[in-house]
Formats: structure tokens, C-alpha cells, sequence
């Protein structure tokens, strides 16, 4: 065995490392759960718009497959 640490350090070193590149989004997480209104008026808005463009693109593609 070559290894210069043990596993017990390393898995302590992958932890805070994991934990140090995780917390910007569980800071992000955490902001937006205390503003579920915000973030319900988000997703309502992206669901708006996203209907708006799939209903393009489905009357484009029955347009092309010759059903309408």
C-alpha cells in the first residue's frame, strides 16, 4: 500500500469538498423556498410560454404532415 492517507481523511476531504460545492445551491434552494409565491408565479409564467410555443410547433408539424 502506497496510500498517504486513510480512507476515514479521504472521505472527510471528499465530504467538505461536496459540502463546499453544494452550498451555493442549497443557499439558492433555501431563498427561493421562503418565497413560494415567486417562485409559483415563475414556473406559471414558463409553462405560459412554453404552451405558446408548443402549440406552434404542433401546428407546424400537422401543417407539414399534411393534417391540417
Amino acid at each position: 500500500r502506497s496510500a498517504k492517507i486513510g480512507c476515514v481523511d479521504c472521505k472527510m476531504l471528499l465530504a467538505r469538498e461536496i459540502n463546499s460545492t453544494l452550498k451555493p445551491f442549497r443557499e439558492q434552494r433555501a431563498a427561493l423556498a421562503a418565497r413560494p409565491k415567486y417562485v409559483a408565479s415563475v414556473l406559471a409564467d414558463g409553462a405560459q410560454r412554453a404552451q405558446v410555443i408548443a402549440r406552434e410547433t404542433l401546428k407546424e408539424v400537422k401543417l407539414k404532415m399534411g393534417l391540417i
